[in-house]
């Protein structure tokens, strides 16, 4: 099903709604946030992954603007930054990439060495990817997976995994299982 219409935003901005801020495509994420309900996003069902077809079809943009929708109804959200391949996120907010999902993957960083809270928002997070890998697909089927979101779903409302186009590598089929639905963005 179609959950929601986002149109083009073309101001440049990472974060497009804030708590007051009535425009047209704020109000559009409002709507997708409340149809998340529609895909069975609701109770213990709270991991949502985020893909496209190919890059640039602004999956990373949606997975900002929606956890900032969820956030602004006090629900505690992290966005894990699990383009692993081209990561977005970090840059998109201006935080710290390292240490990341890789090196948490690896061993070498633990989760609240790498949460980063947005600035200016109480109630989001984010898991930044880390340093870029040559074997993202090894480093996902590691055995770590599991374990990190577990942990994350107990400290959080809800879990957003923004994730690698689906079209060009395996990475979202492989974290799909972990996710309770999945939000296919497309660009017309």
């Amino acid at each position: 099903p179609i959950v929601a219409e986002i149109m083009y935003d073309d101001s440049n901005e990472a974060v497009v709604i804030a708590d007051g801020k009535r425009s047209l495509v704020a109000e559009q994420f409002r709507s997708l946030r409340t149809s998340l309900s529609y895909i069975g996003l609701n109770g213990d069902n709270k991991t949502l992954l985020v893909t496209s077809s190919i890059s640039g079809e602004g999956k990373s943009f949606v997975s900002i603007n929606l956890a900032a929708s969820i956030s602004l109804i006090r629900k505690k959200v992290v966005l894990l930054e699990f383009d692993l391949r081209k990561p977005m996120i970090s840059k998109m907010l201006g935080i710290p990439r390292e240490p990341g999902i890789t090196n948490y993957l690896v061993g070498r960083t633990s989760l609240s060495d790498m949460l980063r809270p947005v600035p200016g928002n109480d109630f989001l997070f984010v898991l930044p990817a880390g340093v870029i890998p040559p074997n993202p697909t090894e480093l996902i089927l590691n055995g770590q997976l599991q374990e990190m979101l577990t942990k994350l779903k107990t400290m959080f409302d809800y879990v957003i995994i923004d994730t690698a186009p689906v079209g060009l590598v395996t990475d979202a089929r492989l974290l799909a299982p972990f996710a309770d639905a999945c939000l296919y963005v497309l660009r017309q």
